[in-house]
């Protein structure tokens, strides 16, 4: 996953921003399609991997709030999946672990 450059800010943030791009191949040819643990604050386009943010995500960064972690998984029409877990710290900057 590749994290979006900077911070988000306070009563400047709006769903439907990107929070980060997720990226994988199947190396037999399959097709990908991401899943993210947390709908609530996350929305994830199934075919791209790119991660947006809710109104409720928003919501709690222009509240004052910290985002939780999320983990998006990658499967693959050939049956592999792999997963990577961002870890939002309270600065609200998103670092990746896999």
């Amino acid at each position: 996953m590749t994290p979006v450059d900077g911070p988000f800010v306070e009563d400047s943030t709006n769903a439907g921003d990107t929070v980060a791009t997720s990226t994988a191949n199947d190396p037999d040819g399959g097709d990908i399609t991401y899943t993210i643990d947390d709908t609530t604050n996350y929305a994830i386009d199934a075919s791209t991997g790119t991660v947006t943010l809710t109104a409720a995500g928003a919501a709690v960064v222009n509240g004052g709030g910290n985002l939780p972690d999320f983990t998006v998984t990658a499967a693959s029409t050939t049956g592999q999946t792999s997963s990577a877990t961002a870890n939002v710290n309270p600065a609200d900057t998103i670092q990746m672990s896999h």
